[in-house]
């Protein structure tokens, strides 16, 4: 292998391969090129700067990927680098014409210990659905060159991967690891029509649907999904108080209680709207904010990132009446999977028994250091979920949430 510059071209990556020319030394700190041999180039970008001048290039992959996910796409990916402040570490593999065939979105975290860093994906705490993106004809290829990329990475002995379908990750070096937890996506296969789908449900959940159907005409529903940039920045805010609501009513903190991340979602929202991805939904009765989701639709599935549910109006089935009409509409626009993300609760396996399973887990350079990482993030989480802990909070805090369990370093 051997480094080198990249030269401006009048290929649709201009921009990016303009910031990696220069100096050398300069070149290696903030992107890097690799000839592999045959049609393949990798890139290393170690730059916001570098993501930022992707944009075209990315966007024109995630359109070719047939199995790509929101969750891939250039605006979530920077969107997430820019709210970690975390450094990047993103492969990307060119054809030599100029096109995109993969991109690993990789990052550099501290840890708990001075001077070692982890290995993550970039916003995989918060995702579901991170990891390699590749053309089919060159996913093998891409797979290869960077379990040899990674492999010369000394300096970074840990990788903490979360949302994995496969256990290891083939782009992943052959290095000892462990299964830290294991759960799954329910998905929704969609048919045709909405009536379909209800006949493929129980009797008894159709029954509680038409009650709850019943129920609604009793009182005024409206259903809104912004359509503008202005509407969906009002509209953000309904859903992060909708979801706070719901989850400090189960002694939790909930995910908004951050500003810098509601202000994240917001930009990364508003940019895949322009896309046509976003699709937020709020459900107001009698005037009253009820029940919001934000979801994504990207190559024929539609997913489920977040939820909220005013707990005062519990009584009208808020949550069923706006899942029930986002799988309609997700109908109509021609999606063929309703994806509910990660977490098998009892309201997803309502509407559907098929999973995929999703698993986190922790790679090190040797078994001594896996072990001990290990054990750190098992106490980590005990300590986390311990019952005691959760009362003596809510005990000096009273309403007050507790924090979210979240895996350690």
């Amino acid at each position: 292998m051997r480094s080198g510059n990249l030269q401006p071209t009048d290929r649709p990556a201009d921009a990016l391969r303009a910031s990696l020319a220069g100096d050398p030394e300069r070149s290696w700190a903030e992107g890097t090129r690799i000839a592999l041999g045959g049609d393949l180039r990798l890139h290393e970008l170690r730059s916001l700067d570098l993501l930022h001048a992707a944009r075209a290039p990315w966007t024109d992959l995630v359109q070719r990927v047939a199995n790509a996910t929101p969750f891939q796409t250039w605006e979530w990916v920077v969107g997430f680098a820019r709210y970690d402040r975390s450094q990047p570490r993103v492969l990307v593999w060119e054809h030599v014409s100029g096109r995109w065939v993969g991109v690993l979105p990789l990052c550099d975290r501290g840890s708990l210990l001075p001077g070692i860093k982890r290995l993550e994906l970039i916003g995989a705490r918060l995702s579901d659905y991170p990891g390699l993106l590749a053309e089919s004809a060159w996913r093998a290829a891409c797979e290869h060159s960077a379990r040899a990329w990674l492999a010369r990475l000394a300096q970074r002995p840990i990788a903490l991967l979360r949302g994995q379908f496969e256990v290891p990750p083939p782009w992943l070096p052959a290095l000892p690891y462990r299964v830290l937890a294991q759960d799954a996506a329910i998905v929704v296969p969609l048919p045709s029509d909405m009536e379909q789908l209800l006949r493929s449900l129980t009797k008894r959940f159709r029954g509680n649907l038409r009650r709850e159907q019943r129920l609604a005409e009793n009182a005024r529903l409206d259903f809104h999904t912004p359509t503008t940039e202005q509407e969906l920045r009002a509209a953000l805010p309904v859903l992060f108080q909708l979801h706070q609501l719901r989850k400090n009513s189960q002694g939790e903190r909930g995910r908004f209680h951050d500003a810098r991340w509601c202000e994240a979602l917001t930009e990364i929202a508003v940019a895949l709207q322009l896309s046509g991805v976003t699709q937020l939904t709020i459900l107001r009765i009698n005037d009253e904010p009820a029940a919001a989701s934000f979801d994504l639709r990207l190559h024929g599935t539609q997913y489920t990132y977040q939820y909220g549910m005013n707990p005062r109006l519990s009584t009208f089935s808020p949550g069923r009446l706006l899942t029930r009409r986002m799988i309609e509409e997700a109908i109509g626009a021609g999606m063929k999977r309703y994806d509910f993300g990660r977490g098998v609760e009892d309201y997803k396996l309502q509407w559907s028994k098929e999973r995929r399973a999703i698993s986190d887990l922790i790679m090190a350079r040797g078994a001594t250091m896996l072990s001990a990482w290990t054990l750190v993030h098992q106490g980590h989480r005990r300590l986390l979920y311990s019952r005691l802990l959760k009362r003596a909070y809510l005990a000096v805090r009273g309403r007050a949430a507790a924090p979210e369990p979240e895996p350690p370093p």
